[in-house]
Parts: C-alpha cells; structure tokens; sequence
C-alpha cells in the first residue's frame, strides 16, 4: 500500500494498526473479534508479509502488490470521514509500465478522473448526510513493473451516527478489482472484511 497518507487517517492508523487480512466472516463482525483472534491473524499476515518480500523484493505492502487485491481504509471521527483506497495499476488501467502511449496516457487520466468520483468508489448512507469535502488521486510508478494507484476521500457527516455500514462500488467502476482487503477505525470499534463483487458492504457496528 502507499505510504503516502495524511489528516485523519494518518494520526487514526498509526495509531491504531489494524491487520490488512482479516477472513472476511469475521471481518463483517470485527467488533466482536477477540484478542487472541486479532493475535492470531497478525500473526497470520506477518508470514504472508514476509513470503510477499521474498517473492517481489522490496516492497511496501504485500497486499497491495496482488493483482486484483486493492486496500481500503475508513477513519471516522466525530463528523469526520475520511477513506484510503490504494490498487494495482494493472486492475485500473490494465497495465502498471509507465504509459508510453498517447492511449495508455488517455487511460490513465481517464481513471484518475473516476477515482475522484466519489459515489465511482464509496456510497455511504444518506440517513448520515455526507458531503465530499476533499479528493485526491495519483499514480505511482514504484518501479519499472509496478505502479499504483491512490485516492483520499473527505467527508462531513451531519448525522455520523447513521454511519452503519458503507458499501463499495469501485466493483463496478473497475471490473478487474477482485478482492478489497477493507479496514475502518470508527467510534463503534475497529471492522475489517475481505470484500468482493458479491460482498461489497463492510458493517460498521
């Protein structure tokens, strides 16, 4: 995953690390996980970390260099929302070389465009009453074979306590996601699921 972070969920996760592969049964409850469960799976994800490396050399995040496996990071505080979404270039635009064509560079603006599209990404609630607040979204070439893509969404939520669960439409806005290892840190606990196309919603109580 990019390093690059800021605001809320930068203070929130660093504060607060969750792991990034969580089973997704667990994860639609992960208020109710125990202690010894959350061990269990750091512990899990830490040797999947460490075979990541061994395999891609070196690398930020073993998650995020799987094809077809994105991350997602939700941070609620008071009325504040803010998310994190980070994906391979290859299940963007189809390919992580930087683009050397007009039409590869024409993809990519193009993608850029819709990742800053908020309800492209997320749709949260409307008992909650969010507004976008903020949107970024870049490309990174981290080598010559791999690039990735980020995107930061803001929110202000009059009614936050209607925050319940929010459902991810990047599914249908890009095909070649797969698989959304997601975690959120919200005032109701910390929620973690491996979402898919069929599961698209993370519970947030």
């Amino acid at each position: 995953m990019n390093a690059f972070r800021y605001g809320l969920i930068s203070v929130v996760f660093a504060c607060f690390p969750l792991s990034p592969v969580i089973g997704s049964d667990k994860g639609h409850d992960g208020h109710k996980h125990s202690h010894e469960s959350h061990k269990h799976e750091k512990t899990h994800d830490h040797n999947k970390h460490e075979k990541g490396h061994n395999k891609h050399g070196d690398k930020k995040d073993h998650g995020a260099h799987e094809h077809g496996v994105s991350q997602l990071n939700i941070a609620v505080s008071g009325k504040r929302v803010e998310i994190e979404f980070t994906s391979p270039g290859v299940d963007i635009v189809g390919f992580e070389h930087k683009p050397n064509t007009d039409a590869q560079r024409e993809r990519v603006r193009r993608a850029l465009a819709k990742l800053r599209q908020a309800p492209a990404m997320i749709e949260l609630p409307s008992a909650a009453k969010c507004e976008e607040t903020k949107t970024h979204a870049h490309l990174e070439q981290e080598s010559k074979d791999h690039a990735e893509f980020s995107v930061f969404l803001h929110f202000t939520c009059e009614n936050p306590g209607a925050l319940d669960h929010l459902e991810v439409t990047a599914f249908s806005t890009f095909p070649n996601i797969k698989e959304i290892n997601a975690q959120a840190i919200t005032p109701n606990g910390q929620f973690a699921a491996e979402l898919t196309s069929q599961r698209r919603q993370l519970t947030l109580r």
